[in-house]
């Protein structure tokens, strides 16, 4: 089937939760190879979003099962007009859910197991639940981005190891609360098998993808006189930045209840609603857009989902533009 290629000599076995591009990476360390020469080896053009026949040919030179590969890799796909991804066996609408610029990791977890983890793929995961610590995005010593260019999975690209900062400060629980639920949604066999409180079930049932937009409509704006831009919608924060971010979510969630009744002014005025009615119109999954289609109705914002509701002209996305929309909807000039 790929008679031009021929498997690496030193074999890796993958471990439950681990990064497709972190597993990618051991091996071409193991084979004596930089992530850029795996790549071109098998001849993939974006590791970022590989197609079908990239993995197939990565699967091949690694050794494993080309599905159990494709799930652990974020791939993207169009339709109906409109960019939809997949990782780690979810639908997301968003490629701002992911962290495709800079890669965060916990220098603790990766010196215990020596792989880096899918879920620090995901822009909402921002601690180590295992070790009680912020994510870091940044190299100690020499301060740039941490990319999946380096020599390997606990070396940057200065040739020193990843290390953790130092002592830190407490971690908030109910951040801690929702990386332990966001990694068992991406890892079933995680240890850290986590339920949020019965108070957010209704949280929980908008599924990863939702739940991750609902927390950014709920955190993103820490108080009235802050207003977002699109450049800011789109921005890459660092993991401190989302942290805060999923605070303020969830001190303003205990404001909503479970009840029926009309939002309180104070926290409308708080909440991204072009967010919301997105999700309650594009939303992965139907339970996310219901959820959506409630807070909205809470809100008195519901008629503005009618506009919404046109569809859109399908068309090619304008490729190297698509991922500063928070949406995902390709241009219709």
């Amino acid at each position: 089937m790929l008679p031009e290629l021929s498997s690496l000599p030193v074999a890796r076995s993958m471990d439950d939760g681990e990064s497709g591009l972190g597993f990618l990476l051991r091996c071409a360390h193991a084979n004596g190879l930089s992530m850029k020469q795996l790549m071109m080896l098998a001849g993939v053009r974006t590791p970022t979003w590989p197609q079908p026949a990239d993995i197939m040919r990565l699967a091949f030179l690694v050794g494993i099962a080309p599905g159990r590969l494709a799930q652990t890799l974020r791939q993207r796909r169009t339709q109906h007009g409109r960019r939809e991804f997949e990782f780690v066996g979810h639908r997301w609408t968003s490629a701002t859910a992911f962290r495709t610029r800079a890669v965060q990791i916990c220098p603790e977890c990766l010196r215990e197991r020596g792989h880096c983890r899918a879920v620090w793929e995901l822009a909402a995961c921002t601690l180590c639940a295992r070790h009680q610590c912020e994510l870091i995005d940044r190299c100690r010593h020499c301060g740039t981005l941490i990319n999946w260019a380096r020599p390997a999975v606990d070396v940057c690209r200065c040739g020193l190891y990843l290390v953790a900062p130092g002592p830190t400060d407490r971690i908030p629980c109910a951040a801690a609360d929702w990386c332990r639920w966001l990694e068992h949604q991406c890892d079933a066999r995680s240890e850290l098998a986590m339920l949020l409180p019965d108070r957010l079930s209704w949280l929980a049932s908008a599924g990863p993808d939702g739940a991750f937009h609902i927390l950014m409509a709920l955190g993103t704006r820490r108080d009235v006189m802050h207003s977002q831009s699109t450049s800011d919608t789109v921005r890459m924060r660092t993991p401190a930045e989302m942290t805060q971010c999923v605070v303020r979510a969830f001190e303003r969630m205990a404001d909503i209840g479970p009840d029926s009744g009309l939002l309180p002014r104070e926290l409308v005025d708080l909440i991204d609603q072009p967010r919301l009615e997105r999700l309650a119109c594009f939303g992965a999954l139907e339970s996310a857009r219901r959820v959506a289609r409630q807070l909205l109705r809470r809100m008195r914002c519901e008629a503005p989902l009618e506009l919404l509701r046109r569809p859109w002209r399908t068309a090619p996305p304008f490729k190297g533009q698509l991922e500063l929309f928070d949406d995902g909807r390709p241009s219709t000039t």
